[in-house]
C-alpha cells in the first residue's frame, strides 16, 4: 500500500495516494504496527504538502508526532531521530503558512535534538563506518541552520539570522559537490538581502560577489549543459516507461495478457536503464499479477 501510494504520488494522483496511505495506516493500526502508522501518517502529510495544503499537512505531522510520543521506543536514539524529522517538517509547514514564530520554535526543537551530544556521538560513530551517512547528516544540520536563519530574517531577528546562516555556511563548505555550491549560493543570497535591509552596502557587495562566484562554481562543477541534456533524455525515457506501463494496465482490463506482459517488460527494461528502483518493483509486481490472472 505504501508503494502504491508512492506510485500514485509520483503521477500526482494525490487523492489515490492519500487513500492508499490511509489504508496502510488503518492496517498498521489493526495489527499494532507502530512504525507503519508513523510512516503512513507522515506520508499523508507529505502528500498534502505537495498539494500546498499546509494546514492538513501540519495536522498529519502533528498526528505523527503524537504517535511517536506515545510509542515506547526501546532506544532513545530511535525516538529522538523520528521526533526530530517530524519537528523539521512541522517547522517547514508553519513557515509556508507565514507563522514564523511557530516555525522558529519547531526548528529550534529540531536543532536541539539533532545537535545534542548523544546524537553527535552517534553521528561520529556511524559516520566513520558509513561516509554517506555522515554526508547526509551534515546536509541535514546545515539545512536546519539555513531554515533557522531564513525564519529569523522573516521575523526581523537579523543578528540571530546572520549567526545561523554563517553556521550553515561552515557546514556546507565541508560538503563537496554541486549540492554544496547550490545551497551556499542560496545562503549568500539571504545574507545579501539581510544586509540590504540593514543598509550595509559594503556587506551587500561582499555577499553579492560571493553569490555570483558560487553560482559560477556550481555551473562549472555540475556541467549545466550536459546535465540539461541528460535530464531531457532521462525524462523522455521516463515518460516512455510510464506510457508503456499504462498500456499494460489497459491490456490487463481487456484480458489481453500477452500484450500486457509485453508492455510491462518493456517498462521494466527502461526502469532498469534509468535506475528507478521503485518503478522496477511496481513493474515486477504487475508482471506477477498478470501471470496470476
Amino acid at each position: 500500500l505504501k508503494r502504491l501510494g508512492l506510485f500514485s504520488r509520483r503521477w500526482k494522483d494525490y487523492s489515490k495516494a492519500i487513500t492508499n496511505y490511509e489504508r496502510g495506516f488503518a492496517l498498521s493500526q489493526d495489527i499494532g504496527y507502530r512504525d507503519g502508522k508513523i510512516e503512513c501518517a507522515t506520508l499523508i502529510g507529505d502528500v498534502y504538502s505537495d498539494m500546498n495544503n499546509y494546514q492538513m499537512a501540519l495536522k498529519y505531522y502533528k498526528k505523527t508526532l503524537s504517535i511517536i510520543r506515545e510509542s515506547g521506543y526501546q532506544h532513545k536514539s530511535d525516538y529522538e531521530l523520528r521526533k526530530e524529522d517530524i519537528l523539521y517538517k512541522i517547522g517547514e509547514m508553519y513557515s509556508n503558512m507565514g507563522d514564523y514564530k511557530e516555525a522558529l520554535k519547531a526548528y529550534n526543537k529540531s536543532k536541539y535534538i539533532y545537535g545534542s551530544e548523544d546524537r553527535s556521538r552517534e553521528r561520529r560513530a556511524w559516520g566513520g563506518l558509513f561516509p554517506s551517512l555522515a554526508d547526509s547528516w551534515q546536509k541535514h544540520m546545515a539545512g536546519i541552520y539555513r531554515n533557522l536563519g531564513e525564519t529569523d530574517r522573516d521575523l526581523g531577528n537579523y543578528p540571530e539570522a546572520i549567526e545561523n546562516l554563517q553556521k550553515s555556511l561552515e557546514i556546507y563548505k565541508e560538503i563537496e559537490g554541486s549540492y554544496s555550491y547550490f545551497y551556499q549560493e542560496n545562503v549568500f543570497s539571504i545574507l545579501e538581502d539581510i544586509y540590504k535591509i540593514l543598509g550595509d552596502d559594503k556587506k551587500v557587495k561582499e555577499y553579492g560577489m560571493k553569490r555570483k562566484e558560487t553560482e559560477k562554481k556550481y555551473k562549472e562543477y555540475y556541467g549545466l549543459k550536459r546535465e540539461e541534456d541528460e535530464k531531457i533524455s532521462s525524462n523522455i525515457k521516463r515518460n516512455q516507461m510510464y506510457s508503456l506501463f499504462d498500456q499494460g494496465n489497459y491490456f490487463m482490463t481487456e484480458n489481453k495478457y500477452d500484450k500486457a506482459l509485453d508492455r510491462f517488460h518493456q517498462a521494466l527494461e527502461i526502469s532498469k536503464y534509468i535506475k528507478d528502483k521503485e518503478m522496477m518493483w511496481v513493474c515486477l509486481t504487475q508482471i506477477g499479477n498478470t501471470y496470476i490472472e
